[in-house]
């Protein structure tokens, strides 16, 4: 049989996704980030998604939708091991930002929207071992309104 990893390395394409109305989704990375576990398992009204798979480098960007939340999702997935000159990377290496707007934001996370009215957190590491940060590009102005 052939290897998963060996699968993966040969994929190439595009598509979209797109859920009409009332969906649950269960996003695995996303409960392994401390501070958006509640954002892992969702209600929502719609999906879409638009991705291109190249050598096993999947790339995209979704968004999910519901009455009180929209949250997106844009980035990359590694699929397969990679070598780099000097180096071997494990794949499943992840380099995603994902943005949540709505009433759904709780209140102590508000105060970090962006100048969009985003709360943007950057997720690298692996689909198992995910690590988080918030983006502060565009929260500054906020934050200095918290020390006056």
């Amino acid at each position: 049989g052939i290897k998963p990893e060996e699968l993966f390395a040969g994929l190439n394409g595009s598509g979209t996704v797109a859920i009409p109305e009332n969906v649950r989704v269960i996003i695995p990375v996303i409960r392994r980030v401390p501070g958006l576990r509640q954002y892992s398992d969702l209600a929502l009204a719609t999906m879409d998604s638009v991705f291109t798979i190249k050598n096993g480098l999947s790339d995209s960007k979704t968004t999910f939708k519901a009455d009180d939340l929209t949250m997106k999702l844009t980035g990359t997935t590694n699929l397969v091991k990679r070598k780099v000159p000097g180096i071997e990377l494990p794949g499943r290496e992840i380099n995603y930002i994902v943005s949540l707007t709505g009433d759904r934001v709780g209140r102590d996370l508000r105060r970090f929207l962006n100048d969009k009215g985003e709360l943007p957190v950057k997720i690298t590491g692996t689909l198992e071992q995910p690590k988080a940060k918030l983006v502060v590009e565009g929260i500054l102005g906020p934050l200095l309104d918290l020390i006056k």
